[in-house]
């Protein structure tokens, strides 16, 4: 039986930062060069659309808030850090225009995580049905609230941003393990980067399966040749754990992976309005 799932890409600029928070210590300084200059890459931020036949049109993550390109969204100490180049066009509610829909069209919302390049897009969905039940897993959620409510002042830190989520009008629905959201559609629990990413594992009208690990794999050299940890990390050894079962995912049913800031791959992917079925 056919599976009738389909889904695309939504482009939302690159984060320009030092190559070292995507993959630890990939760059160090050595013997020889004890003065080696640090490396700035340029890496992609997605979100996915799905549409299901049961689930309707699922959005999975939402790109950064629509504020963040201008600076006012990010206190000076992320964004000399991490630089956000887009433009209105790549906002998340110019992407679905793209495939004829707007926000409120969205039946589902699941965030693999709360970081700002991720969840900032969260604010589309005050007073919309996909923003009563927003899916996130729960441990994340308990550690987002925890960073940005520690200090007086501190509205965002380790790339959770306060503003982005709590929000007037929205809800979430927590889910906290690897299971089958709908038919042919799997929620991966998978800590490491964060107390809990959430991936994503379809299969499409075609037979094929795609996996999204989210940022529990910044990008293919995090998992080959051998799996090493991003500088951005929560949990190390379960960075290798959910890199396991990523594996096993993928050996399964023969996956095709998609990274969600990977730059390499990002040149061979079709971007919305093109759909993957």
């Amino acid at each position: 039986m056919a599976s009738k799932i389909r889904f695309c890409l939504f482009f939302h600029g690159t984060i320009g930062n030092d190559c070292n928070w995507n993959l630890a210590m990939s760059h160090p300084a050595t013997v020889d060069q004890p003065d080696r200059p640090a490396r700035w890459v340029k890496i992609p931020v997605i979100s996915v659309l799905f549409e299901h036949p049961d689930l309707g049109y699922v959005l999975w993550d939402t790109g950064p808030h629509p504020a963040v390109t201008g600076g006012a969204w990010l206190p000076p100490a992320e964004r000399e850090l991490f630089f956000l180049e887009s433009n209105p066009d790549q906002t998340l509610e110019q992407q679905l225009r793209l495939v004829g829909i707007s926000p409120r069209n969205i039946n589902l919302l699941i965030l693999s995580h709360l970081h700002w390049d991720h969840a900032g897009g969260l604010v589309y969905f005050q007073k919309t049905e996909a923003g009563e039940k927003i899916i996130v897993a729960e441990e994340e959620f308990k550690y987002a609230l925890l960073k940005t409510h520690q200090k007086k002042n501190c509205f965002c830190q380790d790339g959770y941003c306060r503003h982005d989520f709590v929000l007037s009008d929205i809800q979430f629905d927590f889910w906290n393990h690897t299971g089958e959201l709908a038919r042919d559609f799997t929620l991966l629990a998978l800590p490491g980067h964060t107390p809990c990413v959430l991936g994503v594992m379809v299969k499409v009208n075609s037979g094929d399966y795609y996996l999204f690990p989210g940022d529990a794999l910044f990008t293919r050299a995090n998992l080959e040749p051998e799996p090493h940890p991003p500088g951005l990390i929560y949990d190390s050894l379960a960075f290798y754990r959910s890199v396991e079962l990523i594996k096993a995912w993928k050996r399964r049913y023969r996956a095709q992976l998609i990274y969600p800031h990977d730059s390499e791959q990002f040149k061979f992917l079709r971007l919305a309005p093109q759909w993957y079925e």
